[in-house]
């Protein structure tokens, strides 16, 4: 059912659940309209409201407006709130704390009377605090030193709080590893891409000069129009081809040497 909270000439309807508590309306309301939920309180009829109790068990009727009063400094400050604190292993300890006091520095006060650690050296044992109260657990030292008695509800009287402490979450060794892959494999393309660099080198040194002896061969031979002169490679010599007039006064000496040859009779 929701709730309709009035400060002032103004108003906010909370929409709410049965199981939601009245320090959960409250702190929405204060964050509404920018209030201290420190230095708040939930009145109905002129009557402060238990904000440890849930929606269901307050015993609001249904469409109810509540008023958010702001109390002040000297009010807020004598707000005390009896602190009873069990442990995992199941003995308890009280003490009597400021709403205004934070969920750290509660354990810290209450390690002191018990004579035990809490939560000295806890990070280094590799350990999470966490503290229950009602419905709602909250985990880690920073949650735990921006949480106050105020803003779960227990302003006034008694509240009982569970302590615990659970082994710390650690990222998994897969997650690094896959991480760093990334960075070799940029090494192994290049080595690979520098391996291959030689041996094609190489191969076109061999082509080159097979081409060449082979154009070198045909020189040889007499095929003279079987080498191009723009085929022959760097640095391999060949005979020079000889010119067309050189040809055609070697053809005119040999025929004229055959017109004098003497020829064979009979």
């Amino acid at each position: 059912m929701p709730i309709t909270v009035e400060r002032g000439s103004d108003k906010k309807v909370i929409p709410t659940t049965p199981g939601m508590s009245l320090a959960e309306v409250m702190i929405s309301a204060c964050s509404h309209f920018r209030t201290d939920p420190n230095r708040s309180v939930l009145r109905h009829k002129k009557k402060d409201l238990d904000l440890t109790l849930s929606v269901r068990l307050s015993n609001l009727p249904n469409g109810c407006s509540v008023e958010l009063c702001e109390l002040s400094s000297e009010a807020a400050a004598t707000r005390t709130v009896a602190v009873t604190l069990q442990r995992d292993v199941g003995d308890r300890v009280q003490a009597e704390l400021p709403c205004t006091s934070s969920l750290w520095a509660m354990l810290e006060r209450l390690e002191i009377c018990c004579g035990s650690c809490l939560i000295t050296g806890i990070s280094s044992r590799g350990e999470v605090p966490n503290v229950s109260f009602m419905n709602r657990t909250v985990e880690g030292e920073d949650a735990l030193r921006q949480t106050t008695l105020a803003q779960l509800g227990a302003v006034t009287g008694t509240a009982l709080f569970k302590f615990s402490a659970t082994p710390a979450k650690s990222a998994p060794a897969s997650t690094a590893a896959t991480a760093a892959a990334p960075d070799v494999e940029p090494n192994i393309q290049t080595s690979t891409s520098s391996s291959s660099q030689p041996s094609a080198a190489a191969a076109a040194a061999i082509v080159g000069a097979e081409n060449a002896n082979h154009e070198i061969e045909q020189a040889e031979s007499g095929n003279v129009d079987a080498v191009p002169a723009a085929q022959v490679s760097e640095g391999v010599s060949c005979a020079p081809t000889p010119s067309s007039e050189e040809n055609q006064a070697q053809g005119a000496g040999e025929r004229a040497w055959s017109a004098g040859r003497p020829r064979k009779t009979g």
